[in-house]
């Protein structure tokens, strides 16, 4: 069955934390002075530059087909900022960039650090296809009613359809990263006097709101209306949407902040509205 088999690829589910575990070794700077060895670079001549490191991981990618294929490869450089799952090779990737502060913190409470760790677990249900295809029509309406403006002031609707995959990943990611905090949360005795102390300042806040003021923390930036057909034409909503819509869908934010049933960011369920996937 499609449970069965979700499953079985969660038990071979290969994780990457912090660095590649391969060539290069990001821990050794020996590893990484052989692997980059074959660069020279010249400090006036960019394009050349450009040229040349284009070469050099171009034969790098040809120097993998002789070698047996290896999961624990992290492609990105540890320093960046982009946290995936890569679903043809069933491997979670979490680099450096992404675990540092402001967004994560050894010392933090544990709300702040699962809020930002949200990589999708999936959960299949019988008549897989036809049901993924149906939920997920909701994503595509409730996001295509989405707008952004331009310099003029005039209002753009986004693409729900182009921005489906990214959509699902952020609906689905946060709210199994809540159901795991959480069930840290309350069943460890000792979890919320240790693991979970309220914040100087923000103390009139529950950890259950500040799970979520970190999700959406994480997303702050500030949009420029010039970029608005770049934004249109990307696979990724604008940070104001991954916060917006995510937090409409979630049931836990709601009960949170009790925000009464009907409300913008509580509406009643249906077919194009407080959509859920997982």
């Amino acid at each position: 069955s499609a449970r069965k088999g979700a499953l079985k690829k969660l038990e071979n589910l290969a994780h990457v934390i912090g660095h590649s575990l391969s060539e290069p070794d990001n821990r050794s700077p020996s590893s990484i002075d052989q692997f980059y060895r074959r660069l020279n670079f010249a400090v006036r001549d960019h394009f050349g530059n450009q040229v040349q490191a284009s070469e050099f991981w171009t034969q790098v990618e040809f120097e993998k087909m002789a070698k047996k294929f290896d999961r624990m490869h992290m492609k990105d450089i540890a320093t960046k900022n982009n946290a995936h799952n890569s679903l043809n090779i069933n491997s979670v990737y979490f680099p450096a960039g992404d675990l540092q502060s402001p967004l994560f913190n050894v010392d933090f409470p544990e709300y702040l650090n699962y809020a930002v760790a949200r990589q999708v677990r999936t959960e299949w249900f019988d008549n897989s296809l036809e049901k993924f295809k149906e939920r997920a029509q909701c994503f595509i309406y409730q996001y295509g009613n989405f707008t952004i403006p331009d310099p003029d002031g005039h209002k753009h609707n986004l693409n729900g359809a182009l921005t489906l995959g990214e959509n699902i990943a952020d609906n689905g990611g946060i709210k199994k990263a809540y159901w795991a905090w959480f069930e840290r949360y309350l069943s460890d005795p000792k979890s919320a006097k240790y693991n979970n102390k309220r914040l100087p300042g923000l103390k009139e806040y529950t950890p259950e709101q500040m799970f979520f003021i970190q999700y959406a923390r994480a997303w702050c930036t500030q949009p420029n209306p010039k970029n608005y057909e770049e934004a249109l034409a990307s696979d990724h909503p604008p940070a104001k949407y991954r916060i917006i819509g995510v937090l409409q869908n979630s049931q836990d934010f709601a009960n949170a902040f009790k925000c009464r049933s009907g409300t913008p960011m509580n509406p009643v369920k249906s077919e194009n509205s407080k959509c859920d996937l997982w």
